[in-house]
C-alpha cells in the first residue's frame, strides 16, 4: 500500500477518489492523535528527509520508499507496535 510523509515530516497521509473528479485526502494524525502520527512520521523522516514524498508498507508491517540520491528503495523500519490507521481507508 502507497502512502504518502507531507512535506516537513509532520504526518503521513493516503489519497483516494470514491467519485469522479473527487480526491479525499486521509490523514493518520486524524485517526490516531497529532503526537502519534509525528511520532511515526519523523521517525521515517529521518531516513527519507523532510521533503517528504511516497514510502510503502507491505504485509509484514515493514516500511520502505524511494530517497533522493538512491537509485533503489531504502528500508524505513517496521511499524514496531506504533499506532496505524484504525481501519482500511485509501
Amino acid at each position: 500500500m502507497t502512502y504518502t510523509l507531507a512535506a516537513g515530516g509532520q504526518d503521513i497521509y493516503c489519497e483516494y477518489q470514491p467519485a469522479p473528479r473527487r480526491l479525499r485526502k486521509v490523514l493518520l494524525s486524524d485517526d490516531v492523535g497529532a503526537e502519534s502520527a509525528l511520532f511515526l512520521a519523523e521517525r521515517i523522516a529521518e531516513i527519507k528527509g523532510r521533503s517528504g514524498g511516497r514510502i510503502r508498507i507491505n504485509e509484514a508491517q515493514e516500511f520502505f520508499g524511494p530517497v533522493e540520491g538512491s537509485d533503489a528503495p531504502l528500508y524505513f523500519g517496521a511499524l514496531d507496535g506504533d499506532p496505524w490507521f484504525n481501519r482500511f481507508k485509501c
